[in-house]
């Protein structure tokens, strides 16, 4: 019973779909490890943006990408992004597909006039990211794969039942009649 307690606690159970936000006026999202995640910015392709990302080492910010003319423009350092970020300026929606534990962070959505240029707003945005089971986890943090998780476990769980099969079998001797004393 032990083991197969062990064997759901360690693989878990995906809750997996896709999960969607309105990341305007600091908002908290939460994604999931792998999946997709949709951030609706709504109301901000009226105006031209920059997305910043807050370094967890300082109080300091670096532009990811820049909105401007109807445009997506990713700055040189995080232009491996463009891979998996994508702006529908439609509906004003980011999507990150899948979503990785280093997109978990603290992002800034600077809107400007089109126009004049003048600051018009500031969104804070928080992302959350959690692995949809423990196997993601282990395979995120340890580079182990689930395959390999299951069988490690198997070996355990036959192990276990070894260790406990022979304990109890060292317990209980068979009484020999030459051992027997007449009262």
């Amino acid at each position: 019973m032990f083991a197969l307690v062990l064997f759901f606690v360690f693989t878990g159970a995906a809750f997996g779909g896709e999960l969607t936000c309105n990341a305007t006026h600091g908002a908290t999202c939460h994604g999931a490890l792998g999946q997709p995640l949709y951030l609706l910015l709504s109301g901000i392709t009226r105006h031209e943006f920059v997305l910043k990302r807050k370094k967890t080492s300082n109080e300091s910010e670096e532009g990811i990408f820049r909105f401007k003319k109807g445009k997506i423009s990713f700055y040189s350092k995080h232009s491996s992004l463009q891979q998996r970020w994508s702006f529908c300026a439609d509906n004003g929606t980011l999507v990150i597909n899948p979503v990785k534990m280093s997109d978990a962070g603290e992002y800034r959505v600077q809107l400007t006039h089109k126009v004049t240029g003048a600051s018009v707003a500031n969104h804070l945005v928080k992302l959350v990211i959690k692995a949809e089971n423990n196997t993601d986890l282990l395979q995120h943090c340890l580079g182990i794969s689930p395959v390999f998780v299951s069988v490690w476990l198997a070996e355990i769980i036959v192990l276990v039942s070894l260790l406990v099969g022979g304990m109890c079998r060292s317990r209980h001797k068979p009484v020999n009649s030459q051992d027997a004393v007449d009262i």
